[in-house]
């Protein structure tokens, strides 16, 4: 089972009972979250804000200390406001009020049944049922240095937060392609086109370029790329300066870290996801492949639903293209060197 963050709700006089039931959802395969898993120096309310807001599941304890402690209502509250799945946990008592229509996982006073019940439920099909979900809120950057800043900080904040992992980018050249280079290298004079970036937005990409290689380096990356398309409004020479910074990234990862094939669609748009916790996705780009509007959510559900379908979609390029997954980096390395030559003055 897909170890899904559960984020467990209850009234202090409960502590006993929240901890033994995060015992039992751990022993289950889901990765419990409740508030012992606050790290010190963090803004409490803000903290367990946004850890309802990234959890796959939010489970409220029902008991009757519960029910007269608002907390537990306001957590709920805000799961339900933000589309966060929930199963309520009930003790010696029933969901009622915003919690009535919900189906509650009943179980003894003395929880001696509970692992037994937890077993029987099915978590995938509560996170991610076969009916969609209401409408998930994004937030949406207008401009590039807008999409580059979100990237940045909220992968930065999402990251330490919630937890690191693999990186997945569908893209013509991917982030891998930005030079790790300070803003006012000659490479850069490469890369820019009629109107210059300016040395901030550089800066901003080359933020970019390092958050999401220091994660693909500690817990492996996979890009879905379409580099081998006629360079188009831009010279050869950018073309040949993305193909040769992107070049040296593979070259330098190692080959069980990285998977990376490639694709004749680059009217999909852009799309990164840090590891479960941060999906981008931008609109297809234009014709000088500036990407457009870029929308942005953390919302759990929604996050592994795009990270199962972007390593469907990688697997199904795989077999088209006869590649064995896991071993597709030194393919796509003796591509882009042939690619190289055929751009070559």
């Amino acid at each position: 089972m897909y170890p899904f963050r559960v984020f467990v709700s209850y009234a202090r006089q409960d502590k006993e009972v929240a901890r033994a039931v995060v015992e039992s959802l751990r022993t289950v395969g889901t990765r419990p979250i409740w508030d012992e898993s606050i790290r010190p120096g963090r803004l409490f309310l803000e903290e367990i804000k946004e850890k309802i807001a990234t959890a796959h599941l939010f489970v409220p304890l029902l008991t009757p200390a519960s029910r007269e402690r608002p907390w537990v209502h306001q957590e709920t509250g805000y799961a339900l406001a933000i589309n966060v799945p929930v199963l309520p946990i009930a003790l010696a008592t029933l969901p009622s009020e915003m919690l009535a229509g919900l189906q509650a996982l009943v179980v003894k006073e003395d929880l001696t049944d509970l692992k037994d019940r937890l077993v029987e439920v099915d978590f995938e099909g509560i996170v991610l049922p076969p009916q969609p979900r209401p409408p998930v809120v994004y937030s949406i950057a207008d401009l590039p240095e807008s999409r580059t800043e979100a990237i940045v900080s909220q992968g930065s904040r999402l990251t330490n937060s919630i937890g690191p992992g693999r990186i997945r980018q569908r893209a013509l050249f991917s982030s891998f392609s930005i030079p790790d280079d300070e803003p006012s290298a000659a490479v850069w004079e490469y890369l820019d086109r009629e109107q210059p970036r300016s040395l901030y937005y550089r800066q901003l990409l080359l933020n970019e370029r390092r958050l999401l290689e220091r994660q693909a380096r500690d817990h492996g990356c996979t890009l879905i790329i379409t580099p081998l398309i006629d360079p188009g409004p831009v010279s050869s020479l950018v073309h040949r300066t993305r193909i040769e910074t992107l070049l040296k990234f593979l070259e330098s990862m190692q080959k069980s870290w990285v998977d990376v094939v490639f694709s004749e669609r680059f009217d999909q748009g852009n799309e990164t996801i840090v590891g479960d916790v941060l999906l981008a996705r931008a609109l297809p780009p234009n014709p000088n492949w500036d990407y457009r509007q870029t929308m942005f959510t953390s919302h759990a559900p929604t996050v592994l639903q795009a990270l199962r379908g972007f390593d469907d979609v990688f697997r199904r390029e795989c077999r088209q293209q006869g590649i064995v997954a896991g071993h597709s980096r030194d393919f796509v390395i003796d591509r882009l060197r042939v690619r190289l030559r055929e751009l070559s003055p």
